[in-house]
């Protein structure tokens, strides 16, 4: 768990402080404990030739909070090689940095299913 701060305006009297977990740390993390999760790989029996079988563990924390926990900052799920890391909690609609045409951007993190498939 880390911290960041963000300026909101230019004069500096607002300054937001969030909690955040850092994707490559947890990487590192899990690839040192992986063994430990008995991850098996996908049986390859029986699967003809021109098939080839891609599984990718997704790695999902379910948090039960309703304080907005995200990826580096921003991110709900972060694809690597090997994994992919995902993050949920309770709050629906966690700050966001973007905008849109008609509005700021909101995100779900109660539901990651669209992020982790994006990832």
């Amino acid at each position: 768990l880390k911290t960041k701060s963000a300026e909101h305006n230019k004069d500096k009297s607002s300054v937001t402080v969030t909690d955040y977990l850092d994707s490559k740390e947890l990487h590192y993390w899990l690839q040192q404990f992986r063994s430990e999760f008995n991850v098996k790989d996908v049986p390859r029996d029986n699967v003809p030739v021109f098939e080839t079988l891609n599984a990718v563990p997704v790695y999902l924390f379910s948090l039960n909070s309703f304080e907005s926990l995200l990826l580096d900052g921003s991110k709900q799920a972060v694809a690597f090689e090997d994994m992919v890391i995902a993050v949920q909690t309770k709050k629906l609609e966690p700050p966001c940095s973007v905008d849109c045409i008609n509005g700021q951007f909101q995100m779900n993190s109660g539901d990651v299913t669209r992020p982790i498939l994006a990832a």
